[in-house]
């Protein structure tokens, strides 16, 4: 004989909606953690022979810092180099230890929603831990069901 509450019948569609909802975030986190850590995220090309260009540059009085003397190439004002990676990468954000790259204009946007993807998951489980917390608590301490 199980002895259930109202509120057992009426958290158990709530359980399954965070259940169901929680493994499609979880889902989405993994694929798009994956794609931002295969894909690459903007590494600036080398078009041009450096010393020449170096040698053009100060024939026409040009400033030097928008050539990256790493990579020897020209930068963007909006690219920069990466110590971790040894390349300059377009729109640079950071190097994430995370994914082990960099975060620039190819994959920044797979990272934001991998980050709230990842984020609305926790949330979802921390929200099933409450409500499985207060029906227990409701149900007098533990269900009937589940004592041996």
């Amino acid at each position: 004989e199980f002895n259930y509450s109202v509120t057992s019948f009426v958290s158990a569609p709530v359980h399954f909606i965070l259940l169901y909802s929680s493994i499609v975030c979880l889902i989405v986190a993994l694929m798009s953690f994956v794609i931002t850590a295969a894909l690459d995220p903007g590494y600036l090309k080398k078009k041009f022979d450096f010393i020449q260009l170096v040698q053009e540059f100060l024939e026409a009085d040009k400033d030097l810092m928008n050539l990256c003397t790493y990579c020897q190439i020209i930068k963007s004002e909006t690219s920069f180099h990466c110590q971790f990676c040894n390349r300059c990468t377009e729109l640079f954000d950071h190097h994430c230890p995370f994914i082990n790259n960099c975060l620039g204009l190819n994959n920044y946007k797979y990272f934001l929603v991998f980050v709230l993807s990842y984020f609305l998951f926790l949330l979802l489980v921390t929200f099933e831990v409450i409500r499985n917390e207060i029906d227990l608590f409701n149900d007098g301490g533990a269900h009937s069901k589940w004592q041996w």
